[in-house]
């Protein structure tokens, strides 16, 4: 969608501004000014699209900027079109939502956002959730927050959309009321966006950028400063607001930092002088505030984003918990202690999480891999520390090291590599035996050291192969053959852990020899397939068909196990730091229940 021309007006000077800065810095070349531009308005979270009526013709017509712009239109369009499905299904249950750090500024839609941020209102969100799940999407236990709840959608390992439910505009705890929604509208250019009115826009970023962010960036600033002129703001409601919930301080610091950094920027701020002097004057009653800022102001902004420093943040944060006149001083005391915690985890950088066991099994061709990378993605993409582990018989480094010592020329024995193709097991009798036993114990202790032994402390470990592969492997390559040597694959599956979450990948005879990278003969394959299909009904393997192209499969290992996980996410360690899901929102039940689908 397009914005009209007074949308674009705003970020005209700025775009000029910083592409001169750009080319100065590129010494007039064209193509790496653009390519410098694009790299700051990434790091400030602009939207490219926001600037792409404004940028100077000699950069918005080089390649780099034009490829950068396309990728921000392919990735507004795709992240609208799922943001109106969800839209779409909470309006068919009656759940209005608001993306409430829109400043209804073109573009309105949030596309560069980390997450979409959209308030639901509190008695709606347990509702909101539920229709979530419906669509697919997995909900991150894991990294909920009071009130905030972050839900994923998978294709193919890759995240296409990540929706923020919040029930309130908080961090922590509460900065804004109910009021917010009573001053939502349409956005300008995007009515299918809706947005807070520019009063509560102001405080909304004011507060996410200072007190979440500890800094402002390009965008954060353009938000912001897009409304402060607006001669019809009401800066009664907002400082009243503010100073209710014990952030008048945070208001007017922030506010007076936007401006410093502006005219940094500009030689000028788009401020008014009576604001300014209002801001000022307010920030007299905090004695610390008010000299943090005469500080800033002496000394030039550098470059954006615009750091505030830690300490400062903390301590209105802290001050803020303490000062909120809407709540009684016993539930601010709580509060504290509260923060304080969930603080300590975030700067200790402890990410406690429960150990995770997966198997992929299934003959050659089937899928393994590529369920394995989009399983390992999206965990990873979850904040979940993540292991992929391969395993096959003959394939580890010290048993390709001691056959090669044993294996004599003439009677061929085991190719060094495990992927060299299918053959009988080398020799008879005892020799079979010994081959049976060595790959056996071989698979055991680099299962144990590589998976069973990480997922004890506390990893995700995605087996790309098991040992129910490798019994299979041997079954079939003894050929039924040798009671002492079949009882190692055997023996091999009972000692073996149970994963928590075992897949077997099973195509077609025709799909699996179109796919698979080894010569493995037709009726070899198919005596495999019939082995795995005993062994996942007596080991309770839960079968997925990848015989249909596309990432069906892939995505069904990827929910079911996400979502099991997320489900039963609770830890000592988060349960000291007041970290586990029924801490985080003890009034909410079903934010750490598992979930009923």
């Amino acid at each position: 969608m397009r914005g009209d021309t007074a949308a674009l007006e705003p970020m005209a000077v700025l775009a000029e501004r910083l592409a001169e800065g750009a080319l100065v810095q590129a010494r007039g070349n064209h193509e790496q000014a653009a390519a410098a531009l694009v790299a700051l308005l990434r790091a400030n979270k602009v939207p490219l699209l926001a600037l792409a009526a404004a940028l100077p013709a000699p950069l918005a017509t080089t390649d780099a900027w034009r490829q950068a712009l396309a990728l921000d239109e392919e990735c507004h369009r795709q992240q609208r079109q799922e943001y109106l499905a969800v839209r779409d299904a909470w309006a068919a249950a009656g759940i209005p939502c608001l993306a409430f750090k829109s400043a209804g500024t073109y573009p309105s839609f949030p596309y560069t956002s980390d997450n979409l941020d959209l308030l639901v209102p509190a008695d709606c969100c347990a509702l909101a959730r539920s229709a979530l799940e419906e669509m697919g999407y997995i909900w991150l236990r894991s990294i909920d927050e009071p009130r905030k709840f972050l839900f994923r959608k998978f294709v193919g390992g890759r995240s296409v959309l990540a929706v923020h439910v919040h029930a309130w505009v908080g961090w922590d705890v509460e900065f804004l009321g109910q009021s917010i929604w009573q001053r939502c509208r349409p956005a300008p250019d995007d009515p299918a966006v809706t947005v807070p009115g520019a009063e509560d826009s102001v405080l909304v970023n004011v507060a996410h950028a200072l007190y979440e962010n500890k800094r402002f960036t390009l965008y954060d600033l353009h938000k912001i400063s897009a409304h402060w002129a607006d001669p019809g703001l009401d800066w009664e409601y907002m400082e009243t607001l503010a100073w209710q919930r014990g952030w008048h301080d945070g208001l007017l610091l922030g506010l007076l930092l936007c401006a410093h950094a502006e005219t940094y920027l500009l030689d000028r701020t788009t401020a008014p002088e009576r604001l300014l002097r209002r801001w000022e004057r307010g920030l007299e009653r905090y004695p610390w505030a008010l000299a943090y800022w005469q500080r800033a102001r002496r000394r030039a902004a550098g470059d954006m984003p615009y750091r505030v420093s830690f300490a400062v943040s903390k301590l209105l944060y802290y001050r803020k918990v303490l000062a909120d006149r809407q709540l009684p001083p016993s539930r601010r005391l709580v509060d504290l202690g509260k923060v304080l915690a969930w603080g300590l985890k975030q700067k200790s950088g402890l990410r406690p999480q429960r150990g995770l066991l997966v198997s992929l099994s299934g003959p050659d061709g089937a899928g393994k891999s590529t369920a394995a990378a989009a399983l390992a993605s999206a965990l990873a993409t979850s904040e979940v520390r993540t292991r992929v582990v391969w395993t096959r018989c003959g394939c580890s480094p010290l048993y390709r090291r001691v056959a090669r010592l044993l294996r004599s020329r003439a009677a061929g024995g085991d190719a060094a590599d495990g992927r060299a193709g299918w053959r009988p097991a080398p020799g008879n009798g005892l020799t079979r035996a010994l081959w049976a036993w060595a790959n056996a114990i071989d698979i055991y202790v680099s299962l144990a050291w590589r998976a069973w032994l990480p997922r004890l402390l506390g990893a995700a470990v995605v087996c790309d192969r098991y040992a129910y592969d490798a019994a299979v492997e041997l079954a079939s390559r003894l050929e039924e053959r040798g009671r002492l040597a079949l009882l190692a694959p055997r023996l091999l599956v009972a000692l073996s852990p149970r994963p928590d979450y075992r897949f077997l990948l099973d195509a077609d005879g025709r799909t699996l020899r179109a796919r698979a990278d080894e010569k493995v003969p037709p009726a070899v394959l198919a005596s495999q397939r019939r082995m795995y299909l005993v062994l996942a009904a007596a080991q309770g393997l839960q079968v997925v068909d990848t015989s249909q192209p596309g990432t069906a499969a892939s995505d069904q290992v990827t929910v079911t196990v996400l979502r099991g996980y997320q489900d039963r996410f609770r830890t000592v360690l988060n349960s000291l730091l007041l970290s586990n899901p029924r801490q985080l929102n003890p009034d909410d039940p079903q934010a750490w229940t598992p979930a009923r689908r």
